[in-house]
């Protein structure tokens, strides 16, 4: 979902093993995203321009450029710092655009939904084995392997990591 390479998914906190990547669960990915976030807004001091380089082509490749090119202005659309990936610049521009289009959407001829309706949820740790993703929490039990793989993406065999972690409606 947030597309991380192992090592840093691991660095995060995310659960990678043989038949499971938590790479691929909302919950995980999410939690690791954040928390990735939260490091780069303290090692670019709330630059989301530089943060967003960073996360698209990792902290040191962007600490490097900024050594290397001596100062540390950030652009996707002039391409600075010099050194980077056209895609690392594409990222930020496009990250950029999308900005714009949210602040102001009638600007550019669009109606963004004025209403949304969020459903508060509950952080529920479970233990190793459990499989919850098809049914509610009354009803846990190890799911069957077959029926494990074709319900969740993140689980290739039945079983779940220690103090796996979900979200459930309130």
């Amino acid at each position: 979902m947030w597309q991380m390479i192992s090592s840093t998914a691991r660095n995060h906190g995310i659960h990678i093993k043989q038949g499971y990547d938590g790479r691929l669960s909302p919950v995980e990915s999410t939690d690791a995203a954040l928390s990735y976030l939260q490091k780069l807004d303290g090692m670019f001091d709330g630059e989301w321009r530089a943060m967003a380089m960073a996360y698209n082509a990792g902290e040191y490749r962007i600490v490097r450029a900024f050594r290397a090119n001596g100062d540390q202005r950030v652009s996707g659309e002039s391409h600075l710092p010099k050194g980077l990936s056209r895609t690392t610049y594409d990222y930020v521009a496009k990250l950029h655009a999308l900005a714009c289009l949210i602040a102001k959407p009638e600007r550019h001829g669009l109606v963004l939904p004025r209403e949304a309706r969020f459903v508060p949820l509950a952080r529920m740790t479970l233990p190793a084995g459990v499989h919850t993703w098809t049914r509610p929490p009354s009803a846990w039990a190890p799911t069957p392997h077959a029926c494990a793989r074709s319900t969740r993406p993140t689980a290739r065999v039945a079983s779940s990591p220690a103090h796996h972690v979900t979200y459930w409606p309130r």
